[in-house]
């Protein structure tokens, strides 16, 4: 078991007891929806898991949690009308995900950095090396 998974897995207990956006970053795509989905299960939301990709409208029903899988490539009209909701929807549930070093690209003014702000609430950074089936066996070890 890695110190990395098992920061990982701490990470995700956190995020799943909280209300707070969070971003995943790093890892592949199937790693990153499957926190996405353990997270918006483990804080027992009666709403709707709502995944949407880039470019789709960004709206859902209250007591919804909205994941976007790849928050890193959406239009700067798009992150506007996101900040935007979000400022709007006081019990809006948020998780995002990216393979980007979103950081890098607020500094290339290529993402908004107040947007970077209200999604980083909680941070879960996952290693390349990691997979979900790994992290998934690491948190089953820590919770037996």
């Amino acid at each position: 078991m890695s110190q990395v998974a098992k920061h990982v897995a701490d990470d995700i207990r956190c995020a799943s007891r909280s209300t707070a956006n969070v971003l995943i970053s790093g890892g592949d795509t199937g790693t990153r929806a499957a926190i996405a989905r353990l997270i918006h299960a483990r804080r027992g939301r009666a709403g709707a898991l709502v995944e949407s990709d880039p470019g789709a409208p960004v709206s859902a029903p209250s007591d919804t949690t909205i994941f976007i899988r790849e928050i890193g490539d959406l239009s700067s009209s798009m992150q506007s009308r996101l900040k935007d909701l979000i400022e709007r929807e006081l019990a809006l549930n948020l998780i995002a995900a990216t393979g980007y070093n979103l950081l890098d690209r607020v500094g290339a003014r290529t993402f908004d950095e107040d947007l970077f702000y209200r999604l980083n609430m909680i941070h879960i950074v996952i290693d390349r090396q990691e997979t979900w089936t790994h992290l998934a066996a690491t948190m089953a070890a820590q919770e037996s």
